[in-house]
């Protein structure tokens, strides 16, 4: 029975000092203390949310926006080690594409300067090809263009060998 009295004894000192440091009156039950425990918690998790937030908005520029999520529950969970990386990004937001202009009818003002036409090259590849076929009957096309091609890289569009 003795131990009872100083469970509750002891009881009643934690109550006492819970009502005291929750700002609570002498009479507040363990129902008052619990929803003032509550009331803390919950304004201790808004005002973490409101912080991340805050980070959230200072760091905006270094961040793809569609990270904002995983890096809010970051700052959430480890606040310290999340500011520490979003020091560490350097994202550049993408940049507005060139204007496209229309320059297929376009022709250079010095013709020479552009090379040959590519239609012109292929058709003179092509002759070469046939010509050498035809002094060479036992040749494949294939093995024609490639002897063509390393006599002849010019023909199609590759630097000649010096």
């Amino acid at each position: 029975m003795n131990e009872n009295c100083e469970h509750l004894n002891e009881t009643e000192k934690t109550m006492q000092t819970l009502r005291s440091e929750l700002n609570l009156a002498d009479q507040a039950t363990e129902a008052d203390i619990l929803r003032e425990i509550q009331s803390l918690k919950r304004q201790k998790t808004e005002t973490e949310e409101s912080c991340a937030e805050a980070v959230l908005n200072a760091f905006k520029k270094r961040f793809d926006p569609k990270h904002r999520p995983l890096l809010r529950s970051m700052l959430l969970t480890n606040r310290d080690e999340a500011i520490d990386y979003l020091h560490t990004i350097d994202y550049r937001a993408p940049q507005a594409p060139f204007p496209m202009h229309n320059r297929g009818a376009a022709r250079p003002v010095d013709e020479d300067a552009a090379g040959p036409d590519p239609e012109t090259l292929r058709q003179a590849a092509n002759e070469e090809i046939l010509r050498y076929r035809e002094t060479h009957p036992s040749v494949s096309y294939e093995e024609a263009r490639n002897h063509i091609r390393n006599r002849k890289p010019e023909l199609f569009g590759l630097p000649t060998r010096q």
